[in-house]
């Protein structure tokens, strides 16, 4: 028989969002001055062979005195994510985070009726942090503010980073479908699991034989939207003989500048340059995401209410 959980704080997050969930768990360390073994996070403090899965998370769930759950797309389509998060809820020990691109009003009921604080806003992050707190009965510790400012930065760059990927996928994928052969492990690269988590499979069906992008992935996040949009929309001006004018294209707003949106056009107008001209402007435009945060810290929106 082995002893009772001693976990004080549980994550609740999906596998796939392990990159966030590890900084947060030193987060709340380091701000809480906990042990390792005080949180319960399967990414960082995985639980050990030979003992049940599901009686050890109960068994934690119940020990914990707040359950922190990570919301993205991934938890919020995950049953054991919800199960666990439906724990804390029940019994008011639910404290939600939204991931970095998570907008309140992108949560569904009943998340969009609770407060969630962004990953990325710093205020209410210090809020949640001096909330439980006040739940374990401790100070906290000086180096929370800078360990938060050193997650915020990170993750503002893995952003940036997505960013890119969602914008560059469509080109990768076009070719891909065009010419497999050459294009199959930079497609993967970009794919795998450690970056978009999607498979050749699922993409088949986002392409024609002609390297039309005809679907959108199921996972495309609703922040990346307009990304992918706007280079759809070039790669498919591209490949299809048409009389209309890049003017005429659907374009996203608030994506990219607007002196790019015009590059672009006047690219897609130009005669034989076209391709040469379409391929350095990709690069540019892949250079000003990485660059810039496409969710900006004041446009994370209202964190909810009571």
């Amino acid at each position: 028989m082995f002893r009772m959980s001693e976990v004080k704080l549980f994550i609740s997050h999906s596998e796939r969002d392990a990159r966030f969930a590890a900084p947060l768990e030193e987060w709340l360390r380091a701000g809480l001055d906990l042990g390792k073994d005080d949180i319960r996070c399967t990414s960082v403090n995985p639980i050990q062979c030979g003992r049940a899965a599901r009686d050890v998370l109960k068994e934690d769930l119940r020990s914990a005195r707040a359950i922190i759950g990570l919301l993205s797309t991934n938890s919020l389509g995950s049953h054991w994510a919800q199960m666990e998060m439906g724990a804390g809820w029940v019994q008011d020990r639910f404290h939600p985070v939204r991931v970095p691109g998570i907008r309140h009003g992108d949560l569904p009921p009943p998340h969009n009726d609770l407060i969630s604080p962004g990953y990325c806003e710093t205020l209410p992050m210090h809020e949640l942090m001096e909330d439980i707190a006040e739940v374990l009965n401790v100070d906290v510790q000086p180096t929370a503010d800078q360990k938060l400012e050193q997650i915020t930065q990170s993750a503002e760059k893995m952003l940036m980073a997505d960013a890119v990927r969602w914008f560059s996928l469509p080109v990768f994928l076009s070719a891909w479908r065009i010419n497999p052969n050459t294009y199959r492990d930079a497609l993967y690269a970009l794919c795998c699991e450690t970056q978009l988590n999607l498979s050749e499979a699922k993409l088949m069906d986002c392409v024609t034989d002609d390297g039309i992008i005809s679907g959108d992935p199921e996972e495309l996040p609703k922040w990346a939207q307009g990304h992918w949009a706007i280079s759809r929309e070039a790669v498919n001006f591209m490949l299809r003989p048409s009389s209309e004018s890049p003017d005429l294209l659907e374009v996203p707003k608030n994506v990219l500048p607007g002196a790019m949106i015009a590059e672009m056009k006047s690219a897609l107008s130009a005669g034989k340059n076209r391709s040469s001209l379409m391929r350095k402007w990709f690069e540019n435009a892949e250079r000003y995401l990485s660059e810039n945060s496409p969710i900006a810290r004041d446009s994370h929106g209202a964190s909810g209410h009571r």
